[in-house]
């Protein structure tokens, strides 16, 4: 089981952009390129103070569930 530490002074956008851009590229890894320019524009458009970098450690968790579903069925696409 994941332990995460609650840090209320995360940013919730930062942490969902991290945790989606994480998940996403290992479910699309073909899809590098668009997802990393996506994720950039993304958190570009957030204010990237201590909240913001505290939120992009804590987003890191994305690694954590992709552990988790492993031998669970799910596997990466092999494109598109």
């Amino acid at each position: 089981m994941l332990n995460l530490e609650r840090r209320p002074d995360a940013s919730v956008a930062a942490a969902v952009t991290a945790a989606a851009h994480d998940v996403l590229i290992h479910y699309f890894p073909a899809q590098q390129a668009a997802l990393d320019a996506d994720y950039a524009a993304s958190l570009a458009a957030i204010p990237m103070g201590q909240p913001g970098v505290a939120a992009l450690r804590w987003a890191r968790a994305a690694a954590g569930i992709i552990a988790l579903r492993q031998g669970d069925g799910s596997k990466p696409t092999s494109g598109s």
